[in-house]
């Protein structure tokens, strides 16, 4: 399955059940604004799905491993291009967090500071090459490939990027769905891999905060967990729910308390990336009520409230929308005659999932993704290219 409208309605129904479970008690009942605004989204996004399901519906051409190995030379040039630039930024940054959180008892991996504006391209270009190498790899069955792609996750996981470390794992279950007959066996296989990747993020969280894999009674106090939590579960999967259901809690705790302002400027200034924002003489400020310091993050939603209200919500949904029909329209012209077709539908998948998590019109991570992928898409086809003969395509 490879429909982005859908995707954006599992997420969120699924926030919404692990919300209702009610397992920590630092969040209060969702406000009924916010329970009806989401399941009017939830439903609106189902149909538009159904109605686009024929755009999303793509004919499985695997490409011949035998033509695709005479260019392994081409991929290992590109793949030890990306690495070196990740290189670059670690030797600028003078720090590599997974070493630094491991064996020096740093935890300020989250503020690593990469070179200046070009990190921001580094980062998003390397993503889009990651996920690239994800979707030909399972295509074409290619080992060089697929270790090829490892080499450019383990980048991330240096830097200890779960965003990053997020985005492939879509990109693998998606380009696994769309090359691979739905099989009880494939989608069992899909659940025990999702399963085990949550699984993953919940020790990489114990070993972040300087305790054992094992040992999740930081993040059990943090969360004020409750009895509601399974005693049988591993604690590594609180860092999952919670990660899941504290931005909800956050923009409802604003909501409930009416913490919010019009402020037409500002509003306009949640759909621009953060690193234009940031060299902008304004008064922007993202920071909104924390039912708990130690859980920051806000949704898509919260700036766009605090500076709107419900209107501003609202207005943040649209554009959303606008922005899905865009990209829609994008992938029907393109996806036949395009290479680069799945990197641009796995980047806006990961686009409308990370909706719960964050601003994804100001984060550099969901924005520049999306918006390059749709640069290479465009660019592959243009004239300019056969003008100056730039053979963009990596085959």
């Amino acid at each position: 399955m490879c429909n982005p409208f859908y995707y954006y309605s599992m997420i969120w129904t699924a926030v919404l059940f692990l919300y209702w479970l009610n397992i920590s008690d630092l969040y209060t009942t969702l406000s009924p604004t916010l329970t009806c605004f989401f399941i009017v989204n939830i439903v609106l996004f189902m149909l538009l799905g159904f109605v686009f399901r024929n755009v999303y519906k793509f004919k499985n051409e695997i490409s011949n491993v035998n033509i695709a190995s005479q260019h392994k030379k081409s991929y290992l040039k590109f793949t030890v291009f990306f690495i070196l630039l990740y290189i670059a930024n670690f030797i600028y940054a003078k720090d590599i967090p997974l070493i630094s959180s491991l064996f020096l008892g740093d935890t300020t991996y989250m503020h690593f500071q990469g070179i200046p504006t070009i990190g921001v391209f580094i980062t998003v270009s390397n993503q889009i090459y990651g996920i690239y190498l994800i979707s030909e790899a399972i295509k074409t069955h290619r080992k060089d490939i697929a270790i090829q792609s490892c080499a450019i996750l383990f980048m991330f996981l240096l830097q200890l990027n779960r965003n990053a470390m997020i985005l492939f794992a879509l990109a693998f279950v998606v380009s696994y769905i769309r090359y691979n007959k739905i099989k009880l066996k494939n989608a069992i296989f899909i659940c025990i891999f999702v399963i085990v990747v949550l699984y993953l993020v919940g020790g990489l969280g114990n070993i972040r905060h300087l305790a054992s894999w094992n040992d999740s009674s930081y993040i059990r106090s943090l969360a004020r967990i409750n009895s509601n939590y399974p005693e049988k579960l591993p604690g590594q999967f609180i860092w999952s729910y919670i990660y899941l259901v504290s931005p909800l809690g956050n923009l409802n705790y604003n909501i409930l308390n009416n913490a919010s302002h019009f402020d037409f400027g500002n509003l306009f200034l949640c759909f621009i990336p953060d690193f234009i924002e940031k060299r902008l003489n304004t008064n922007y400020n993202v920071s909104i009520f924390l039912v708990d310091p130690h859980f920051n993050v806000p949704t898509t939603y919260a700036t766009s409230y605090k500076y709107g209200g419900m209107f501003g919500v609202i207005v943040m949904q649209l554009m959303l929308l606008a922005e899905l029909l865009i990209v829609t329209d994008i992938i029907r012209r393109n996806k036949i005659k395009s290479k680069y077709i799945d990197v641009l539908v796995i980047s806006q998948i990961y686009f409308l999932i990370m909706t719960f998590f964050q601003n994804v019109f100001r984060y550099t991570g969901t924005s520049l993704l999306v918006l390059f992928s749709v640069i290479l898409l465009v660019f592959e086809n243009s004239k300019l290219k056969r003008r100056f003969k730039f053979k963009i395509s990596l085959k």
